[in-house]
């Protein structure tokens, strides 16, 4: 099984074969969820923490910003989108 989301491709194996989609396809078809947390990963590396990085836990800009994401993911889900 292979994934990759910046090479937009991704691979598995099933009974019925090979199956090569687009990333875009596999979103759409809801494979990946919805990211609660719009906070990019690499703020929550060594490096990132180290370099002052803001996430949710350490910046209320950070916080008020994902709490707003969520509410509006929740919104978007709770109507059907």
């Amino acid at each position: 099984m292979e994934a990759s989301t910046s090479g937009k491709t991704t691979k598995s194996k099933s009974s019925s074969g090979d199956k090569t989609e687009t990333y875009e396809d596999a979103l759409e078809a809801g494979h990946f969820g919805e990211m609660m947390d719009p906070t990019p990963r690499e703020n929550y590396t060594v490096q990132g923490v180290g370099a002052g990085k803001p996430t949710p836990e350490t910046d209320a800009d950070a916080k008020a910003a994902a709490r707003q994401h969520r509410a509006d993911v929740e919104a978007r889900l709770s109507a059907g989108e």
